[in-house]
């Protein structure tokens, strides 16, 4: 007990001796042993005690006590001795510790009754209408409004934003696609049509490449890496979650959709709505919920909104910008998830009744459906091994092409070629080329992705312009093709840009071309399962692209259909799969290739063979020693030394190197400065005030941990550095910086 605690029983001692009470101090064998008699005080009101007074309370205050009374002052000694019977003080008497401190009671006065007894207070009788009050004040706390509020904003942002590009490509689809008169017959446009039409939509991606540099150059990219990055608390990017960058990414994410480009939405979406959480929650619910939740919760409503699928969309959202998952957010994610759905099935203009219309929407029969077979399963095996293969491939050429690009950027500009590296001639080169290939393959390529997915993805003869030159076959192939590389091309310019639509059309547009192949080898298929094989092939290769699950609980709400589960599940099993073996997701390379701060969890065996101790930087002579006084000037010099801004250990002594505790580098800096203003040459880590400068439990690693364990460690509990020891000594230090280097250079193991 602490030195006052002796004094302050003496306080309450007449007290204590009226009620039959007598304390004894631990440290005092001698004085009069506790006498406990046979109705003592009972305790009404504990707001808090040590660990062993508790668990006595919770099993022994109906069996011990008798009366209620109030008792002054109680220590902790005296509390556990007090709560045990006479004949077990002896018995109990080891757990109590000489360090235990003082606890003050603050108990309630009550009436007296009988050991055993009863409480005289019959339990009172539930109040329905206090009770529903306090349920609707739970139900419309803050931060539920907060979520309610970014939900309906967003939705609604989200809507205005589709209105907006639908608007654009509808401009530039009547100047270039033909018309059908009344007999039927198609009449194609004429050149002049076609050509403006083109230069219109290279215009709307050098206006969108414009826009997003001059007001907010954080705006261009998906924003699913930023998002993830801050998530996981690694940056704050304050300026990726800006107003400034809101505006910007509204603006060009308009521009780049309307020019009809193979990009997708559901990036800009997701970075949307994070981004108007974090503009809400700064000016109106600043105190009422955690930046990170309502994060969470917002992109879950930008992936429903987007997607028009609740429970995929909320999955989606945490499986592509999350490490790790707090649990306790769940239910408001997808609380918020279903009231972005909810709103979106009311405000759309083409939805009759509320249901499940993302995208595009799917007309499938169960009827004409029929059973799988052995043999559909294993050609959709096979589709799935295709998926799992050109998933990594795409993901590989992403990496190869930035990097040429920076290559291509860096020689130019120590040549007079410097006009080539802008962005905005580069985005103008890039879209003409595009053009250029669309206006020479014409067909489908002249026509938006989201009509041309609508054509893939349901049964029924396809339109005229897919029979129309080259045939369905050769068309679907051209299609594949050139929209899989261009969005290689595409996605890397400076503008807003997501990677799911691009690649579910390329995918489905390739298991359609597989379902004509099987169908000329195995007989007709059916114009219902070839769409099936077109939805397979979707799903397939956008799980496969971001290696995440939920892509094909999104295919499997296009269509509703329970006979679909089974085949969607099992390609998007074998794809993903096939992909994680072979690469990251496209998300975790954009992290690697940006250089994003990201500290991602190594996935490979190799992984398991890489040790602390090859990745801690020795200490060497930078460490403070605990047990003797050390000058100023040799701390100054060890301040010099140590230029990483990294702790630095705090060790028992020289001989014995054990680590006691670490001192960061600010905190030295600050005793430097506070003992050359004492004037004092030499300073003790053991003086009282010193030791508040000290971290006396510092994160600690054995030399032997592997590089998973040290990763997901690391990113866990969000630390910064963690000391390397060996049987207690240390012996190096591992800082996240360095963690972050070595993913760098070794990016294959992760």
């Amino acid at each position: 007990p602490d030195e006052g605690d002796e004094a302050k029983v003496g306080d309450s001692k007449n007290t204590n001796e009226k009620q039959g009470v007598s304390f004894s101090h631990a440290s005092s064998p001698a004085q009069t042993p506790l006498q406990v008699p046979n109705s003592i005080p009972r305790i009404t009101s504990i707001p808090y005690l040590a660990s062993s007074a508790r668990k006595a309370v919770m099993h022994h205050r109906d069996d011990v006590f008798g009366a209620h009374k109030v008792i002054p002052h109680v220590t902790t000694e005296n509390a556990v001795r007090l709560l045990l019977p006479s004949r077990s003080t002896s018995r109990y008497g080891s757990i109590i510790s000489s360090n235990m401190k003082r606890v003050d009671l603050p108990l309630v006065e009550a009436t007296s009754t009988p050991q055993g007894a009863l409480s005289p207070h019959p339990p009172s009788p539930i109040d329905f209408p206090s009770r529903c009050i306090s349920v609707a004040k739970r139900l419309f706390r803050r931060d539920n409004t907060a979520l309610f509020v970014v939900s309906a904003l967003a939705t609604i942002l989200l809507i205005a934003v589709d209105q907006i590009w639908i608007g654009l490509q509808d401009v530039w689809m009547a100047a270039m696609v033909g018309y059908e008169d009344i007999d039927g017959d198609y009449h194609p446009r004429l050149f002049w049509g076609k050509f403006f039409a083109s230069a219109f939509r290279v215009a709307l991606v050098i206006a969108a490449v414009t826009v997003t540099q001059k007001i907010a150059p954080e705006a261009a990219g998906s924003g699913i890496p930023q998002l993830k990055a801050v998530l996981a608390g690694e940056v704050k990017l304050d300026a990726f979650l800006s107003l400034r960058c809101f505006v910007g990414k509204i603006i060009g994410t308009s521009l780049a959709l309307g020019a009809g480009i193979p990009i997708g939405r559901e990036g800009p979406f997701i970075h949307l709505a994070a981004g108007l959480a974090a503009v809400i929650r700064k000016q109106c619910f600043k105190s009422a919920i955690s930046k990170r939740r309502l994060l969470c919760a917002g992109a879950a409503v930008g992936i429903a909104a987007c997607m028009g699928t609740a429970i995929g969309g909320t999955l989606f959202s945490i499986e592509v910008t999350s490490i790790t998952f707090v649990v306790s957010y769940y239910w408001s994610t997808f609380s918020s998830a279903i009231c972005a759905f909810v709103i979106n099935a009311f405000l759309q203009q083409e939805l009759k009744a509320l249901g499940i219309v993302p995208l595009f929407s799917t007309k499938f029969k169960e009827v004409e459906m029929g059973e799988f077979t052995i043999l559909d399963l294993a050609c959709m095996a096979l589709l799935a091994f295709m998926c799992g293969l050109l998933g990594p491939l795409f993901v590989t050429l992403h990496a190869e092409w930035v990097k040429a690009r920076r290559k291509i950027r860096a020689a130019a500009l120590q040549t007079c070629c410097s006009v080539f590296c802008s962005k905005v001639i580069f985005a103008g080169i890039v879209a003409t080329v595009y053009m250029m290939v669309c206006w020479s393959v014409g067909g489908p390529l002249l026509y938006p992705e989201r009509l041309v997915a609508d054509d893939l993805v349901n049964p029924g003869n396809m339109p005229h312009y897919w029979n129309a030159g080259y045939g369905e076959e050769l068309h679907l192939l051209l299609y594949a093709v050139i929209y899989f590389f261009f969005t290689i091309a595409f996605v890397t310019l400076k503008l807003p840009a997501g990677i799911f639509a691009p690649m579910f059309v390329t995918g489905a547009a390739l298991g359609r071309l597989m379902a004509l192949l099987l169908s000329r080898i195995l007989g007709p298929l059916g114009t219902a399962r070839v769409a099936c094989f077109a939805l397979l092939g979707g799903a397939g290769l956008t799980s496969s692209v971001t290696q995440t699950f939920s892509a094909g609980l999104i295919a499997y709400g296009l269509t509703g259909m329970e006979g679909l589960l089974l085949p969607v599940l099992l390609v998007t099993l074998i794809s993903c799969g096939i992909a994680m073996q072979l690469s990251h997701n496209i998300y975790d390379n954009s992290c690697l290739l940006k250089h994003i701060p990201l500290l991602l969890v190594p996935s490979s065996h190799q992984s398991l063979r890489i040790y602390a101790k090859d990745l801690m930087e020795d200490i060497c002579d930078n460490y403070v020693v605990d047990s003797e006084p050390i000058k100023v000037s040799e701390l100054t010099a060890l301040l010099h030394a140590v230029k990483s801004q990294s702790p630095i250990p705090v060790i028992h002594s020289e001989g014995h190197p054990l680590l006691v505790g670490s001192i960061p580098h600010q905190m030295l800096a600050v005793l430097i400065e506070a003992c050359k203003v004492a004037g004092r040459q030499e300073v003790s880590m053991r003086d009282k005030d010193v030791v508040p400068l000290i971290d006396q439990c510092p994160l600690v690693l054995n030399k032997d941990a592997n590089l998973q364990k040290i990763a997901f460690l690391f990113h866990t509990l969000r630390a910064e550095y963690a000391f390397v020891v060996d049987m207690g000594q240390a012996v190096g230090i591992v800082t996240r910086r360095h963690l972050i280097e070595f993913q760098e250079d070794h990016s294959h193991l992760y």
